[in-house]
């Protein structure tokens, strides 16, 4: 089962949300608060209750001054669907909706002001005949025979054995009770089958007016919103009969197979103590396996342990035991937030979870790491589709933007889902999280929780060697990751460096050789204490900038290529050394840029002796990152 398009009515702030296409089985809401993201989260659960349940949870609305509409498109495979329900979604599409066996299905849950629910199946308003009523109504009709013969049998569909029955159009019962009554009226008919036919005019009517089809909802799959707030928090116990009214450990229990209410009753009985034991020792280490794995920034281990009164919950680290409320309240968000996972991975149900907010407790790394979890999760497990939304740039993957729609609260439209190109017209609170993973994406942006950074003297110098490493792709002896920061000149990188140092990291320097990188190179190491292994001044053989990396041949062909010459310089073999000077009578910003874009656009063969030099230069930078400790753990990972 797929989810194709989701659309909202009428709901608190949403008066016609437009159509929201997802395009994939995990998909990001982008907005700024107060803009409907939670509304939409909460209208998406009425399509598995109903209103006046809804209400109990969530609270009171405002006064709903039209009917509220949730409508969800699915592409249903029919064999994953048990008789009842293949039956009604072949009742409600035609040919064109099923190709080969994949029915295209609309379902439109319709609620009324006064609580009634109506259903649509690709526009056609349906009913579902209730077992106890269809058994009783399918045997009144026999025995009956009068009545049954002058029934069309299209207007009722009922199963000869009476067990279930086909979905069918409110008009079709309405005219089968006008029909009752017709015949009641023409002709003479015995008191007790007059009986029978008033019973069978009462069902009718009822079943015309049911408004509760449950076999629509084995076709809906279920929405599950993880909630997570202060009240929520694992204790360090909690007795038994506690157990059903906290919902964390109640899923964390249900993602075990076990069943909260059944555990209170077992601990009431005698002797029971071994038996809840046995259970869990049988059923816990899925559960801590599956946290262990997901748990990235260290290795841990939840144990869950049965006591006579109630359960304990520990966590071991590094071989020591700690109590829950020991650990800090991102670890314990994310431990709730893996057994919610868990809990629908086993319920092996197509699910959509809802997912608001992930994460924004944690440190930048765990926050991808959790990105990475949802990914690796949905995509393994076909019957989970994943809708979040959030403020934090590390839950955006920049090379699929596809994925994001933009929430977009006006006074005229209300709360509409927008899923144009991310840099249309947008309030800037709504696109800041997108935009700066794409920033950090594709600058190579300063970041707490990227290592292997590189920082060079300015911005040309970073054109050129992230140039360089696309140009010479595979034949760099490069650490992976890399990431080449720039500054504003080389009096900026210590201002750069001392951020990074702070976040923890060890980057390595790139100055020139020249008086201005020489002077930098002192600040590094004497004033912040950096270890002279990581300042790198180039290029080694001579003394200005990067320019003078390149060989006399390659640097006429770029001079060339880019449309940059010099009348007074001669460019041919007597060309000497310093080309750096060069660049000097130019506006070396723009010059450098475009050679620099010359590589990408029409790349040509670098000789040996310019490979040579970058080669060098690039296993210095490997060099200067062997001894950090940021290098050896990206190795690991």
């Amino acid at each position: 089962m797929k989810v194709r398009e989701l659309r909202i009515k009428n709901y608190r702030s949403i008066k016609d949300t437009g159509a929201w296409e997802l395009e994939d089985r995990i998909e990001a809401l982008a907005g700024k608060n107060a803009s409907g993201k939670s509304s939409i989260f909460e209208a998406l659960q009425l399509l598995n209750r109903s209103l006046r349940i809804h209400l109990l949870m969530y609270g009171p609305i405002e006064v709903q001054k039209e009917q509220t509409e949730i409508q969800i498109s699915l592409e249903i495979p029919l064999e994953e669907l048990d008789g009842r329900a293949r039956e009604l979604v072949r009742h409600a599409c035609s040919d064109d909706a099923i190709k080969n066996e994949v029915a295209r299905v609309k379902i439109t849950k319709r609620i009324m002001m006064d609580g009634k629910i109506i259903y649509k199946i690709n526009q056609k308003t349906m009913q579902y005949l209730a077992n106890k009523d269809l058994v009783e109504l399918s045997a009144l009709l026999n025995e009956t025979p009068k009545v049954k013969q002058l029934i069309p049998a299209e207007m009722i569909s009922i199963e000869s054995n009476g067990e279930k029955g086909k979905a069918m159009t409110n008009l079709g019962f309405r005219q089968f009770v006008s029909c009752l009554r017709d015949f009641e009226d023409g002709m003479e008919i015995e008191q007790m089958e007059r009986a029978k036919i008033d019973r069978m005019v009462e069902l009718g009517e009822m079943l015309a007016n049911f408004r509760y089809p449950h076999v629509i909802q084995e076709i809906i799959p279920r929405f599950e919103l993880f909630e997570y707030s202060k009240k929520d928090m694992i204790p360090d116990e909690i007795m038994y009969d506690q157990v059903p009214g906290h919902k964390v450990i109640r899923r964390m229990l249900s993602a075990m197979g076990i069943n909260a209410n059944e555990l209170v009753q077992l601990s009431k009985q005698p002797g029971s103590f071994s038996i809840i034991k046995k259970i869990f020792e049988r059923r816990n280490e899925d559960l801590e396996q599956f946290i262990h794995a997901a748990w990235m920034q260290s290795k841990i281990l939840l144990h869950i342990i049965p006591g006579k009164q109630g359960l304990k919950f520990t966590v071991i680290e590094r071989e020591k035991v700690f109590k829950i409320s020991q650990r800090s309240g991102g670890e314990i968000w994310f431990i709730a937030f893996v057994s919610f996972f868990y809990d629908m991975i086993t319920k092996r149900k197509p699910t959509v979870i809802l997912i608001d907010e992930p994460s924004n407790n944690l440190h930048p790394d765990a926050q991808k790491d959790i990105l990475w979890m949802m990914e690796a999760l949905v995509g393994k497990y076909g019957h989970l589709t994943l809708l979040y939304c959030s403020h934090s740039p590390y839950m955006f993957d920049p090379e699929k933007l596809y994925r994001i729609a933009r929430v977009i609260r006006t006074e005229k439209l209300g709360t509409v889902i927008e899923k144009r190109p991310v840099l249309a017209s947008s309030a800037m609170e709504s696109i800041t999280p997108i935009m700066t993973a794409i920033g950090d994406n594709l600058a190579a942006g300063i970041r707490p929780d990227r290592r292997n950074n590189v920082i060079t003297e300015g911005y040309t110098d970073y054109i050129y060697l992230i140039t360089i490493k696309e140009v010479m792709a595979g034949e760099l002896p490069l650490p992976d990751p890399l990431y080449i920061i720039p500054s504003l000149g080389a009096g900026k990188m210590p201002y750069i460096g001392t951020i990074l140092l702070a976040w923890g990291l060890e980057p390595v320097f790139l100055v020139d050789n020249d008086r201005a990188g020489l002077t930098t190179k002192r600040q590094l190491v004497n004033g912040l204490h950096i270890d002279e292994s990581k300042v790198i001044v180039y290029p080694v053989e001579t003394k200005h900038s990067i320019e003078d990396m390149f060989s006399k041949k390659d640097l006429k062909e770029l001079l060339h290529r880019s449309g940059v010459y010099d009348p007074d310089i001669p460019l041919d073999d007597s060309f000497a050394a310093y080309n750096g000077r060069f660049f000097e009578k130019n506006d070396a910003r723009i010059s450098k840029r475009l050679l620099a874009l010359t590589f990408n656009q029409d790349p040509f063969p670098l000789s040996m002796k310019t490979k040579s030099r970058f080669r060098y230069l690039f296993r210095m930078i490997r060099e200067a990152f062997k001894s950090s400790e940021d290098f050896i753990q990206t190795r690991l990972f």
